[in-house]
Parts: C-alpha cells; structure tokens; sequence
C-alpha cells in the first residue's frame, strides 16, 4: 500500500475520545444518543431507533431515558400507535408533551386524563384542544407534582370562562 493510500485511509478513520476506532454509527456510546435523543421527538425516537436491534430497543424501551413529545400529525392510525406503544406504557418518563393537533387532542384525551402517572412531566402544551377535553382534565393537573409550565389553546373559543376559574 502506498503513503498516498495509507494517508487517505487514516483521513477517513474516526476516532472516540479514547482513540478508538469508530467504523459505524452502532459502535458510538450510549450517552452520546443519549444527547442526540434530547433534540428528537419521543415518537420520532420510537419509530426510529427502537426497531433497529436489540441495543437500541433496550437504550429506548429500558432506560430511565425523558421523553419529549412534540406532535403535530393528524393520522388517527399514527396517533393510536404512539398512544397505545409509547405515551401509555412510559408515560411516567415523558417530560414534555406538547401537542398541536385538534384529532390527537380530541383521541388522546378521551382515552385517558394526564393525571399523577405523567410523574416527571415538567411542560404541557395544548393548541387547538376543545373546551369540553380540557374541562374534562384539566382538575387532574393539580396532581402533577412536577409541572412548571402550562399553555393552553381552545380551538373552540372560551365559552364559559367561570367555569375554568374555579
């Protein structure tokens, strides 16, 4: 081999901090998806990685990894999936869950209330949700021990704003 092809070869080696060689995006650590899972959606995340191997379905499915839920999809196939796969099972995981679409709204919620099992959830956001969804839930958010941020958009308009003052 000559020094022109040796030179060329070590140019397109990556190293860890470590010196170890890294020939593929498997061989990286944890705690480096682990940053990389913190820009992603929680679905995304799911239907990307968790189905890949076996490493990375237990890093997903097995870990105390937050989960950040950012949606604005309108698929009520997509939405049943995610609710049933991912926001039930790890709901106590899920840190921030905002939402921006009137058909995951109206679904999600009449299956089940955000009550104290979302125990890590720091933000909720709600665009879009009708009156009669967030009279239903939202007493339940009193309970959630961990919740510093709340905003709420009717899609509806307010139409009997007593009734959420008490």
């Amino acid at each position: 081999m000559s020094s022109d092809e040796k030179t060329k070869k070590l140019r397109n080696l990556k190293f860890d901090k470590n010196g170890t060689e890294i020939t593929c995006i498997e061989h990286l650590s944890n705690e480096i998806f682990y940053e990389i899972f913190d820009y992603l959606d929680g679905c995304d995340i799911f239907d990307t990685f968790s189905n890949l191997n076996i490493r990375f379905k237990c890093l997903i499915l097995y870990s105390s990894l937050p989960i950040k839920i950012h949606r604005s999809i309108s698929s009520n196939q997509i939405t049943e999936y995610h609710y049933q796969k991912l926001i039930i099972p790890y709901r106590h995981r899920i840190i921030s869950f905002h939402i921006n679409d009137k058909s995951y709204m109206s679904f999600s919620f009449s299956l089940h209330m955000i009550d104290e099992s979302f125990s890590r959830l720091e933000s909720l956001v709600l665009y879009k949700i009708q009156y009669d969804i967030l009279i239903y839930f939202l007493p339940n958010l009193i309970t959630l021990p961990r919740l510093f941020s709340l905003k709420i958009g009717l899609n509806d308009g307010l139409r009997n704003f007593s009734k959420l003052m008490v």
